[in-house]
């Protein structure tokens, strides 16, 4: 939502998204011109599966019409927290140097 009320254009999601991707920082630089709100609907997910979260939660938090989108889509996440995405943007965030 918007200051307003408002709900947020796509396109405004769109420019949030990369500002915030730029101002992460060098470790970020080459994701920001590429970061789209679609990509951060495939993190959400993937974060939210490698979690733990069931399915039928992340189908009805990404408004899947079926369970089966869900389960074909993203039941095979990583489940390997040393490889997966969820822990390397978080590594990239928050360098443990």
């Amino acid at each position: 939502m918007t200051r307003g009320g408002r709900r947020f254009a796509r396109q405004a999601i769109w420019q949030l998204l990369r500002r915030v991707a730029a101002a992460a920082g060098p470790e970020l630089a080459g994701v920001a011109e590429v970061m789209h709100p679609h990509a951060l609907r495939h993190f959400y997910v993937t974060a939210a599966v490698e979690a733990g979260a069931s399915l039928e939660h992340v189908q009805a938090d990404v408004g899947h019409a079926s369970i089966d989108t869900t389960s074909a889509v993203y039941d095979h996440a990583a489940r390997d927290p040393a490889r997966s995405a969820v822990d390397l943007v978080a590594d990239a965030w928050h360098p443990t140097s």
